[in-house]
């Protein structure tokens, strides 16, 4: 009994002595203390179940190592030595050091930090107590709730619950797998701060930015400068990308979609949502060849992803080296390359105006292939002045060489109008021919040669018996002066 009396009267008097005297570091429990000397240095050592107070932090470990000026704490164990503070944080690490006058405290070897759902796992851990910052800086990984953050160096501010994050940067949350150079966590708002280029994955598409924003509540991401989203089938270039949680997605500014490795769409607002896709602001679409380009534009674009046709509204206007085409709307379908153009409308070569009631413009590898017409075709060719030749039939097929206009053939009750001049180039009189069908040779934009397939039925009306009527016919609208170039 004088035993034990003696052994709590011991351990109470070192309580006490560590207490007053070395107010930064409190002994509170211990089974035994020795002096211990280490390189010349000489220590006392607290041993078995040791707890320690320091500051507001309490600290249990194996074996406490105070030096005889006080100046030095090491604390280490078999397993795990452990630091708990005020405010529910605690720190486990097999060795853990500080300097009495310093302001961090130090752990090394599997070190694990935990508040809440918050867990930082590292293997050199350095913990300013005062400011409430952990700081790694040989790798570590950040686990709350189910998002993970590993990167090379790491600061984290433990009682505001924000992270920064640098060199080789990877976090995982419900919808993304995230990788930069730098970025920042803000637990309390729940919000990751991109600050430097960063590829975004899920499970269909890779997003690429300069700097970005992800509410994790809300699921939400935003992404701004040099902006890339890159799925199976398409790759969309924009200033700016937003996707929600539903995997709607708004593409703001220069936008570039790539249907194809020659197709692309270009507009400054995007809308996608389950295989819809909506382009506003300026869009236009251009097909890429080595014969030249096909550009196609109009108010507003709509794409049904699923079968791959392409609605454009409103003011539609094509054009290419060799053509130029407008309406009211248009159809393209992206997997045939097969442009229907609606209402009103009109093509025009360098001399010569194709109308009818729908236009279908065929292309084969981005270049023009064939045209045609199903129903009340036309072509209007400028003679002279005033003057213009005319065809008029049912159904008109066109057939295109590297991109430029060469034949034409027209079928059902063809109608000709041919204007002819004498000498001195002066209109001499007019051609009125009627013909089942015509094939016309065009060469370089201009009708070279008209061939009749079956024996046609001509009048001849010189200059001076023509009249206004007889000048045109039926369905005869000048176009011309819509062309923009």
């Amino acid at each position: 009994m004088k035993k034990y009396i003696l052994n709590i009267f011991f351990i109470l008097s070192i309580t006490f002595f560590y207490s007053f005297s070395q107010n930064e570091v409190k002994i509170l429990q211990s089974d035994y203390l020795q002096n211990h000397t280490i390189n010349k240095e000489k220590y006392d050592m607290f041993c078995g179940n040791v707890i320690a107070q320091y500051k507001n932090h309490k600290l249990y470990c194996d074996t406490i190592f105070i030096s005889n000026d006080g100046k030095y704490v090491k604390a280490n164990s078999k397993k795990k030595s452990t630091i708990k503070d005020s405010e529910g944080a605690r720190i486990e690490s097999k060795i853990i050091e500080f300097f009495k006058n310093d302001s961090i405290i130090n752990f090394t070897e599997k070190v694990i930090f935990k508040k809440q759902k918050n867990e930082i796992q590292t293997d050199n851990l350095i913990y300013n107590p005062d400011k409430k910052i952990i700081y790694y800086r040989k790798g570590g990984k950040l686990t709350e709730d189910d998002n993970i953050i590993s990167s090379q160096t790491g600061l984290y501010y433990t009682k505001d619950e924000f992270g920064q994050f640098s060199e080789s940067v990877s976090i995982k949350t419900k919808s993304y797998e995230i990788k930069s150079e730098n970025l920042d966590l803000d637990n309390k708002n729940n919000i990751i701060f991109l600050n430097s280029r960063s590829i975004i994955q899920s499970e269909d598409v890779i997003i690429e930015g300069d700097w970005g924003i992800l509410d994790k509540s809300k699921e939400s991401l935003n992404v701004w400068g040099n902006g890339i989203v890159n799925s199976k089938n398409r790759i969309i270039y924009s200033d700016s990308i937003y996707i929600d949680k539903n995997k709607e997605k708004l593409f703001y500014g220069n936008t570039e979609l790539h249907e194809k490795e020659n197709i692309k769409i270009y507009c400054q607002n995007l809308f996608e949502k389950e295989g819809y896709s909506e382009f506003k602001g300026n869009p236009k679409i251009e097909f890429n060849s080595e014969s030249g380009n096909i550009i196609i534009e109009a108010d507003e674009m709509q794409l049904n992803n699923k079968d791959s046709i392409l609605l454009i509204k409103n003011n539609t206007y094509i054009f290419s080296d060799s053509i130029q085409g407008k309406c009211k709307n248009s159809k393209l379908n992206l997997k045939s390359e097969a442009i229907c153009m609606l209402q009103d409308p009109v093509l025009w070569t360098t001399k010569n105006q194709i109308s009818g009631d729908t236009i279908y413009i065929f292309t084969k590898n981005e270049i023009l292939d064939s045209l045609y017409i199903p129903n009340k075709s036309f072509i209007i060719s400028k003679k002279k002045n005033n003057y213009f030749n005319q065809i008029k039939g049912k159904e008109l097929q066109g057939k295109f060489k590297n991109g430029k206009l060469t034949k034409i053939m027209l079928r059902g009750n063809t109608k000709l109008k041919y204007f002819e001049t004498d000498s001195s180039n002066k209109i001499s009189g007019l051609n009125d021919i009627i013909c089942s069908s015509i094939l016309i040779s065009i060469k370089e934009s201009e009708i070279n040669n008209i061939k009749f397939n079956s024996k046609p039925e001509a009048i001849y009306t010189p200059k001076k018996l023509l009249n206004t009527e007889l000048l045109i016919m039926d369905g005869f609208i000048d176009r011309f002066k819509e062309k923009r170039y």
